[in-house]
């Protein structure tokens, strides 16, 4: 039992290591797990854009409580 014990610790061990290794490259480079897009919006040159979506895709494992994106418009 013991052995089987040190097993499993270990195993765990290794797993939590993993997981801690594939949060930190998420995070490195979020910007290829979870990319964002536009729509093809529309442009008046009175009016600007108009019609234009922002869609956020999570491509990772893990669920993500909040995210902030930047449109700057000039």
């Amino acid at each position: 039992m013991a052995g089987y014990y040190l097993y499993t610790k270990i195993d765990r061990e290794k797993e939590t290591i993993q997981v801690e290794d594939d949060e930190t490259k998420i995070k490195k480079n979020i910007n290829d797990y979870v990319p964002v897009e536009t729509n093809k919006y529309k442009y008046n040159e009175l009016a600007g854009i108009y019609d234009l979506e922002v869609t956020v895709t999570n491509n990772t494992n893990y669920l993500i409580d909040n995210a902030k994106v930047r449109l700057t418009y000039i």
